[in-house]
Formats: C-alpha cells, sequence, structure tokens
C-alpha cells in the first residue's frame, strides 16, 4: 500500500479534533482507491459518532472567538 505524503491523516492515522491530532476511536477505515488502476492509495480511519460529537462540540465552543476574529486575523 501507498500513502500520500502530503496528507497528514493518512501518515498519522489520527484525526484533529479541538487544536490536537488524536487517534479516533472507530475500528472502521476508509480505503481510497485510484479510479484508474484501481489500487489503494490509503486506509484512513473513520471517525465513530463520539469523534464526531467531539467535534462538534469543539467547534460550538470556537465559534463565538472565531466569530470576534477580523478576516486579516483569519
Amino acid at each position: 500500500m501507498t500513502t500520500l505524503p502530503t496528507s497528514p491523516y493518512a501518515v498519522s492515522g489520527r484525526q484533529y479534533l479541538d487544536g490536537k491530532w488524536r487517534p479516533g476511536r472507530s475500528k472502521r477505515t476508509l480505503d481510497d482507491v485510484d479510479p484508474f488502476t484501481g489500487s489503494q492509495l490509503l486506509s484512513m480511519p473513520m471517525a465513530s459518532a463520539d469523534d464526531v460529537n467531539d467535534a462538534y462540540t469543539a467547534a460550538q465552543h470556537a465559534q463565538s472567538s472565531w466569530a470576534r476574529t477580523g478576516p486579516a486575523e483569519k
């Protein structure tokens, strides 16, 4: 299997949630396949329902400060 070096998800097998890289809690993976050759490019861990809930909660907490951030800083 070949992984794409430019993808931190493929290299780390982790998810970026609430400003931190962490492993996902799902045991399921998603295979990315080259449509031309049919070869597998990488296998990425999928997010569990708990991972999605954590991401949603983190986004809710970050929203108010993000809304106050000016365009130049964004």
